[in-house]
């Protein structure tokens, strides 16, 4: 979830609640956040305030540049690289998609992804470990 989450600006859009606050809202009462809460007990993961008055942030909660978040991309699909699935699912900001694709999947000229957009990509990595090669297969816009 941590790896996921949107590039930190020091902006309330762009912080992540804890699971735990989240899963009392009564819209989703329907699913179950468990692994979620205990991912975050366990990772001790920093929930930062929202920067609203410009005051310095805590070290923790720095502002994440583009190219730090390009770097917390490519760590994320060495994750991907030692699955043993043949297809997953990455649901998560657009910030954070953008720069995995103009970053480590090398599509510079991306545009930016649209609400709720669907994009399929098929991924080689090489053995190697060099840069992962994506090759877009199908793109699906929002109505």
């Amino acid at each position: 979830v941590e790896a996921l989450r949107e590039r930190r600006t020091g902006l309330p859009c762009d912080e992540r609640k804890r699971a735990e606050e989240v899963a009392m809202r009564s819209t989703f009462q329907h699913m179950s956040f468990e692994h979620l809460c205990r991912q975050d007990s366990e990772s001790k993961v920093w929930i930062c305030p929202p920067n609203l008055n410009g005051l310095k942030l805590l070290d923790a909660c720095t502002v994440e540049d583009k190219k730090e978040l390009r770097r917390r991309c490519q760590s994320f699909l060495q994750t991907v690289a030692e699955m043993e699935e043949d297809s997953i699912a990455i649901v998560t900001h657009k910030g954070f998609l953008r720069e995995m694709e103009r970053g480590p999947l090398g599509r510079e000229s991306a545009e930016e992804f649209g609400n709720c957009e669907v994009r399929v990509y098929d991924v080689t990595f090489p053995r190697d470990g060099g840069d992962p090669i994506g090759l877009l297969r199908h793109q699906r816009s929002s109505p």
